[in-house]
């Protein structure tokens, strides 16, 4: 329905991770994405209600070696990231004309070799490196006792990441390593820990810091842009 903006990854693209090939179209007065396949098979479709929004106006679109879509939004002023299904990951920007601030964006290009952006607005054009963000949503259950020495981890990331992460006693010792540097996609990360240290018996009484390290997987600066996040939990 009045399809304004189209974009294409091509399967042998040298920098397409995942070798598949589709295109994004936005349509329906720029309030719809569409995904299809080269045929035509229509294989996924996200509005701006879905996302939350009561009123957008979905410009432009690109798509990153990992199959991210991203989306420029001039209502909002701002760029909306969805995952290679469409899956919605996260909105960054503000109306304005300083950091991560656009008016009314438009157009944008991304370099999937390196993991850089352009974005063009009213005001002129600017320049990022795709990186990676995420936030530790809590432990379930949120203390350890003899009787339930199990948790879970759960995280949410904004790409694709190399995930590693620690655990600390209260001098600030290593006790365990539960993730020794894996790649997890963008969105909800769930990651069970046992209760015990790298010697495979139970932690003892106390607090314990949970550290989670965020490397981007195809930054040309990927220690630059390392992201580290923590929380604790207690054993009681």
């Amino acid at each position: 329905e009045m399809p304004t903006s189209i974009s294409l990854i091509d399967k042998d693209d040298n920098y397409n991770y995942y070798k598949e090939d589709f295109l994004i179209v936005i349509d329906s007065d720029n309030k719809r994405i569409q995904k299809f396949s080269l045929s035509g098979q229509l294989l996924a479709s996200v509005d701006s209600r879905m996302i939350g929004l009561s009123s957008a106006y979905f410009a432009y679109s690109a798509i990153d070696y990992n199959g991210n879509v991203y989306i420029t939004d001039m209502i909002n002023n701002q760029i909306h990231k969805f995952d290679r299904f469409l899956n919605y990951i996260i909105s960054i920007g503000r109306q304005g004309t300083g950091q991560v601030e656009f008016i009314s964006p438009r157009g944008l290009f991304i370099n999937k070799r390196f993991g850089q952006i352009f974005i063009i607005d009213e005001g002129g054009g600017q320049y990022y490196w795709l990186a990676t963000d995420g936030f530790i949503i809590g432990c379930f259950p949120s203390r350890l006792t003899d009787q339930q020495p199990q948790t879970t981890i759960a995280l949410y990331l904004t790409d694709v990441s190399e995930l590693r992460i620690e655990i600390y006693n209260e001098q600030q010792q290593l006790v365990r390593s539960l993730v020794p540097s894996t790649y997890q996609k963008p969105g909800e990360v769930l990651i069970a820990w046992d209760g015990r240290d790298n010697n495979g018996q139970f932690v003892s009484v106390g607090e314990y810091t949970i550290k989670v390290i965020l490397n981007p997987t195809y930054s040309a600066q990927r220690r630059t842009f390392s992201k580290e996040l923590k929380t604790t939990i207690k054993k009681i």
